[in-house]
């Protein structure tokens, strides 16, 4: 299978998503310590989503929504790391 294959398919999304739960499961153990892994991983995964809704040809409101998603998973991680940081010395 050839890279313009895996592009014009939109298998490339799901390589990256299966990559991404393998890093989620790997570093699933330090969820408490670091709760902003899992929102990075789901703003990330939500802009992987978009780009295979875009390679595959989808409407442009099924591209918005995912694009809205990882909008709001990283507000998310934004306030996650903001709190962690009121808690370091500095």
């Amino acid at each position: 299978m050839s890279i313009a294959t895996l592009f014009s398919s939109g298998l490339i999304t799901l390589l990256i998503l299966i990559i991404m739960a393998a890093e989620l499961i790997i570093l699933r153990d330090h969820l408490r310590q670091l709760p902003m892994i899992a929102t990075g991983l789901g703003a990330g995964a939500s802009l992987v989503m978009a780009l295979g809704a875009s390679l595959l040809g989808h409407s442009w409101h099924v591209i918005a929504a995912f694009l809205s998603i990882s909008f709001v998973f990283h507000i998310l991680e934004i306030r996650q790391c903001l709190r962690l940081a009121k808690r370091l010395p500095h």
